[in-house]
């Protein structure tokens, strides 16, 4: 007999759906795919398969983290994104990734002062 999977606070099951079914009136196709914000236990559907147990991503003060858009959708702020699309997180706490988002990087402020500067060049258009 298997354990039920408990998912902590501030975590989330990534999850997919294996064949088409309906869940709370919602009809979900088989691919789609979603996560399962803790904390709780979760109560598997013989339709679902647990992909991965997804980890906050902590974001300190001088920090910004670089997200990709794998598919088509929306981000944490409600804003529509295309697939490939990359944007900044630059409030400080903790991040969850969406189902549909890829982490690039966890990337480090620079401080300018009066004899520090920074030489930009853009890598495309924007």
């Amino acid at each position: 007999m298997e354990s039920l999977p408990v998912i902590a606070r501030d975590c989330a099951l990534k999850l997919e759906a294996i064949r088409d079914f309906t869940q709370d009136g919602k009809k979900v196709v088989a691919g789609d795919e979603w996560l399962e914000y803790g904390p709780k236990i979760y109560i598997p559907r013989i339709e679902v398969r647990i992909i991965e147990n997804v980890e906050p991503i902590v974001i300190t003060s001088s920090q910004a983290l670089r997200v990709r858009a794998i598919r088509a959708t929306k981000d944490s702020q409600g804003k529509e994104r295309s697939a490939g699309e990359e944007w900044l997180i630059r409030a400080p706490g903790f991040y969850i990734p969406g189902a549909d988002e890829a982490v690039d990087q966890l990337i480090d402020g620079q401080i300018i002062t009066d004899r520090k500067a920074l030489l930009l060049r853009a890598k495309q258009t924007f």
